[in-house]
Parts: C-alpha cells; sequence; structure tokens
C-alpha cells in the first residue's frame, strides 16, 4: 500500500489543499492520506481562524483519511521544530511510505542535496554563517547565503539562490533534512504549489493563497465585514470583485459563512488582553520559547506602549528579529510554552503521541494498522492518555499544554457565542 503523508495548517482550507490530495490519490496512486495538522495555534504565532475539529472535519470531506494533531509546542514553534514534529509523527504511525509537500520548485534531488547539506552542516557553513549573522543580515538570508557561499558546485550557486529564497522551499528543505535523518525509505514528493506562491497577494484561476484568503477575511479589521463575502449580490468584500467562495470547496461555503454570521472567525488580535495581561506580570521572559535576554528586554522595555496583538508585534519587529519570531514569542507568552517544553518535546523524538482529530471510513481502517504498528501511543481524548502504558511525564505536560491552548480558544468562541462549548475531555473526533 502507499500512504502519502501531509504535514499542514488548513489555514483555511482552499482548493490548493484540494489540488494537493487529489493529485496523491488520482496521479501518485496512493491508497490513503494522513494529514499531520496544527491544532488551534498555528507556526506563524496566531490563533487558527477555524477550530482545528472544523478544519479536520474540511480535510476529511475533501478527501484526507486520516487527521493528526500536532502539539501545540511544535506547532508554534520554529520552521525547523515544525516540520521535525510533522515529520516523525507521519513516520510514528509506522504506515506512511510517502511524503508530500507544497513548495516553489519540484526538482526532488535538489531537496535532497540541501537536506543532507543541513546535516552534515560542514566547518565553512557555519564559519560564513557565523560573519554574516555579526554583519546584521537576518537569519534566513545569512543562512541562505551562507550556504551559497559553500556550495560544491559553483555552477550550481544562482541556480540555488533562487531556489532558497522561496519560502516553501525552505519548508520543504527542513521536511527533507528531517526525512533524511530518520527514514531514507520513504519517497519524496515536492508538489509545485498550484496557481500561486506562499503569502501571494493576487490569484490564480480559482486558486489563492492561505494568506491572502486571510487578509481578505479581517481586511476591514472588523467580523462585520466578513458577513456578506459569500453574498453573491455583495462583491464589495472580495478578490478584484470575485467572491472568495471560488477559491476553497464548495462544502466549505456554509461553514465559513456561518462563522462570519456568529462572528466566530479567529484572528491574532483576540488574544490581544490575554497577551496584555501576561506582559503586566513578568519581569523577564527569557524562559519562553523563541525567546532570550535581548528580545526579553526589548518587550518589557516596550510594554507600555501596548495596544493590540499586531501593533505591538510590528513594534517590536527590527532588522535582526524576524517579525515571525516575535509573534511566536508573544504567542508562546500566551500559552505558556517554556524552552522546557521543547526540550521535552526533543527528549520525545518529536513524536510523543499520536493524537485523532478525524478519520474517514479509510482512516478507520488505517487506524486499525496504525495500532499494531506505531511508535507512539494513540489517543482520541485526554482521558484516555494515562491508560497506554508508554505514557510517561513528558507526553503528560506536552498534551496539558494542548489541552490548555484548546482551553483558551474555547474560551474565545465562548466570548463569542455566549454558550458554553465542548472540552476536550468531552469533544468527541470528527
Amino acid at each position: 500500500m502507499r500512504i502519502m503523508g501531509v504535514v499542514a495548517e488548513y489555514n483555511p482550507f482552499h482548493n490548493g489543499h484540494v489540488y494537493q490530495i487529489d493529485h496523491a490519490k488520482k496521479d501518485l496512486i496512493a491508497d490513503g492520506v494522513i494529514v499531520v495538522m496544527s491544532g488551534n495555534f498555528v507556526q506563524r504565532g496566531e490563533p487558527a481562524i477555524l477550530d482545528k475539529y472544523t478544519r479536520a472535519r474540511l480535510a476529511i470531506a475533501n478527501g484526507a483519511d486520516l487527521v493528526l494533531e500536532m502539539p501545540v509546542t511544535a506547532s508554534t514553534a520554529s520552521a525547523e521544530v515544525f516540520a521535525e514534529t510533522g515529520v516523525s509523527t507521519l513516520l510514528s504511525t509506522g504506515v506512511v511510505t510517502d511524503l508530500m509537500f507544497g513548495c516553489e520548485d519540484e526538482d526532488p534531488e535538489l531537496f535532497r542535496k540541501v537536506g543532507y547539506f543541513f546535516l552534515e552542516e560542514p566547518m565553512g557553513f557555519k564559519t560564513s554563517l557565523n560573519k554574516y549573522l555579526k554583519e546584521g543580515i537576518p537569519f534566513a538570508k545569512a543562512r541562505a547565503d551562507a550556504i551559497v557561499e559553500n556550495w560544491e558546485t559553483p555552477d550550481e550557486r544562482e541556480k540555488l539562490k533562487i531556489f532558497l529564497a522561496a519560502p516553501n522551499n525552505i519548508l520543504g528543505i527542513a521536511y527533507t533534512r528531517a526525512l533524511l535523518a530518520r527514514d531514507m525509505s520513504v519517497q519524496l514528493h515536492p508538489i509545485h504549489r498550484h496557481g500561486v506562491s506562499h503569502d501571494d497577494s493576487t490569484f490564480s484561476a480559482n486558486f489563492a493563497s492561505a494568506s491572502l484568503l486571510r487578509r481578505i477575511l479581517f481586511q476591514d479589521d472588523s467580523m462585520e465585514s466578513t458577513r456578506s463575502f459569500f453574498n453573491d449580490h455583495d462583491k464589495s468584500h472580495s478578490i478584484n470583485g470575485e467572491s472568495i467562495s471560488m477559491f476553497i470547496p464548495e462544502n466549505e461555503v456554509p461553514v465559513i459563512n456561518t462563522a462570519c454570521g456568529k462572528n466566530t472567525l479567529i484572528c491574532a488580535d483576540d488574544i490581544s488582553l490575554l497577551l496584555h495581561q501576561a506582559l503586566l506580570y513578568h519581569s523577564d521572559l527569557s524562559d519562553y520559547m523563541d525567546c532570550n535576554e535581548d528580545i526579553s528586554k526589548r518587550i518589557l522595555n516596550e510594554r507600555n506602549e501596548f495596544v493590540s496583538f499586531t501593533q505591538f508585534a510590528d513594534l517590536l519587529k527590527t532588522k535582526n528579529i524576524n517579525h515571525s519570531r516575535i509573534r511566536r514569542v508573544l504567542t508562546h507568552l500566551v500559552l505558556g510554552l517554556h524552552h522546557d517544553d521543547l526540550t521535552r518535546l526533543r527528549t520525545e523524538h518529536f513524536a510523543p503521541y499520536i493524537r485523532v482529530l478525524g478519520f474517514s471510513e479509510g482512516g478507520r481502517a488505517l487506524l486499525t494498522e496504525i495500532k499494531e504498528k506505531s511508535t507512539a501511543p494513540i489517543i482520541v481524548s485526554p482521558q484516555e492518555a494515562a491508560k497506554n502504558e508508554q505514557w510517561n511525564n513528558n507526553k503528560n505536560r506536552l498534551l496539558e499544554r494542548d489541552v490548555y491552548a484548546a482551553d483558551l480558544y474555547r474560551a474565545l468562541l465562548t466570548q463569542r457565542l455566549g454558550e458554553a462549548l465542548p472540552t476536550e475531555y468531552t469533544r468527541k473526533f470528527v
């Protein structure tokens, strides 16, 4: 059997994701697709616009067979940790034979060569990287320049510059590196992003990036502005006059429409009050994930200028501090994620457990096979976790962080809806 593994956020799920799943099943003849998906908080350092169960349901309704939740410690971490955890979780199932990811370049050999380069990290690379960082060059560019400078084939350096400048290629390299370090028998399938690139501000045919869709959904910083997005007679909130319903699968339109009507699309500024409160009661933030002493000082020195999450993140960014990293630090402060949580994840080899969010009928059969072959405990509810003989304190702490993140997200929705919602202990998988 060919079982395709995918690491995703689906924030929101769109036609590009449908294309990827269809490609896996129709063109690559996959017998099943397993997705490791971010939960209620995502890698760019903010809440997901829809809750994890809704996004899992949409994925399954559009062809995915099994959706697993990535621990929040990883889903809000750096690209490397995000990729390591996604790949490790897929491999821990014991059934994944192939790995597929969207990217700007489809050359699997180049991904492998750069992946091996990262695994080996030759001394010349480290020297060049430190040199560029001391010059004040941002880390991502410094690393790319250091790779190009130390690439063993001069004729490939120009091509490599373009390759390393593409954001999804960088994430694809991280997936490849993680895969090469663990299981070289799994087949790699880089798939060109169909229609548009990551963070593209335009659209192509019926494809638009998740970043663009989020910007359109929140373009007026008012939930009122989203309520008529899918009204065929109102094109005021659209992309060049085209309703954004054309960029998502048909079965998602009523889901988003309902969320707009009930005011339950969630954005970064919805955790502003939680962040502001956390900032008031700390004298040192350096123990939080992605933070260090310099970033801690900068945050605390500026905290009296706080207005909102996005305003504060914009205020804190500098030439040498990546904006996404600042957002992650602020999110980690809200979620209570510390460096020792990341240490626990590493100790568990980035795959502490297999947390099931939902499955299709085909996924049900896959779960039966995974129960026989998995190297990590399978849980469908936190209540079941302690019953597993593979359970330990690291897993318990990481799951506690997941539950806390879910509780915060549930609190945001409860405030909007004015009604109690199921907890992680009573919520059923999809």
